[in-house]
């Protein structure tokens, strides 16, 4: 039994697992009359001058995951790097700050992009100073539609947890450990040690969806609903794979899904994609970008 198990166990919380059956009756189906309208947008404020590569990975992993249509917001310092590997995504480039991030004035126009868009991205690549600070909170707070924060944006709110408090949307947050103890104020070693009761006390203060990524990862719900992720391996232990998570996650949400339920199976599929590239490639060797390319062919298995 996995640590994280064992804690749900101890805490008497129920955990239902998932597997390829019941992913396959959850996803959003692909109907045979339909338009890209159908399967929403998925906005993604991500990336800078410095990490264009995370927006990227995001953006390919949300195209990938079935949205009709992904919009892009970045620092325009970006726009080479990212124009040169996107072809797909619609791109909405904003001025940077001095640093080549999202300056001070970014936030409304990723609010005024969110206004027709099915749900939104924060966070990856984006750096963190007082401008991105202020973006992430004037977004998490005015969003609209469902949130996922991720990585950078995490960072941000971690001067302030409150804005959490003041969301008008379902939102989805992803941290590592290391962002979760940014949050919370717990040490790392006190969260590895009961990363249940960890997520589901944040989740349950702040209201929102918490996805604690660990050796098995931990979703939690505002409401005390608890899935612990059993797939995946460590050739996830590599930088762009919570990027790609987010960009899978948002894809779904925009798609329709229930917050929670798009949590949880992201997560299961994120891993059981990383299973099989490192089945076929190792485990060592395995990039994020294996996993791009090889995810049009895994999701034939849920079709």
């Amino acid at each position: 039994m996995y640590s994280a198990e064992c804690n749900a166990v101890k805490r008497g919380v129920d955990f239902a697992p998932l597997n390829d059956s019941k992913v396959k009756k959850m996803l959003p189906p692909r109907l045979p009359v339909s338009h890209k309208g159908t399967y929403g947008t998925a906005l993604l404020a991500c990336g800078s001058e410095k990490m264009p590569g995370a927006a990227c990975i995001a953006a390919s992993g949300a195209l990938r995951s079935g949205a009709g249509l992904v919009k892009l917001v970045f620092p325009s310092g970006a726009y080479i790097p990212i124009v040169s590997k996107l072809t797909e995504a619609v791109f909405v480039p904003v001025k940077p700050n001095a640093e080549g991030t999202f300056d001070s004035e970014a936030g409304e126009e990723i609010i005024r992009q969110a206004s027709s868009a099915s749900a939104l991205l924060i966070g990856c690549g984006m750096g963190v100073n007082k401008d991105t600070v202020r973006t992430v909170q004037m977004v998490t707070q005015k969003a609209e539609i469902p949130l996922v924060v991720d990585a950078d944006a995490l960072n941000a709110l971690s001067a302030d947890t409150g804005v959490l408090k003041k969301t008008k949307a379902p939102v989805i947050i992803t941290p590592h450990p290391g962002e979760m103890s940014r949050l919370c104020g717990k040490q790392i070693n006190e969260i590895l040690a009961d990363t249940v009761g960890t997520a589901l006390t944040f989740s349950a203060s702040y209201g929102v969806i918490t996805v604690l990524k660990t050796e098995n990862t931990v979703v939690c719900s505002p409401e005390g609903r608890v899935y612990i992720n059993t797939t995946g391996n460590s050739g996830l232990a590599k930088g762009g794979s919570g990027d790609l998570l987010s960009g899978m996650m948002v894809s779904l949400l925009a798609q329709g899904m229930d917050p929670y339920e798009c949590a949880c199976i992201a997560v299961y599929l994120h891993g059981r994609c990383a299973d099989e590239v490192a089945a076929k490639l190792s485990q060592r060797g395995m990039l994020v970008s294996d996993m791009i390319d090889y995810l049009a062919e895994f999701y034939s298995k849920y079709e």
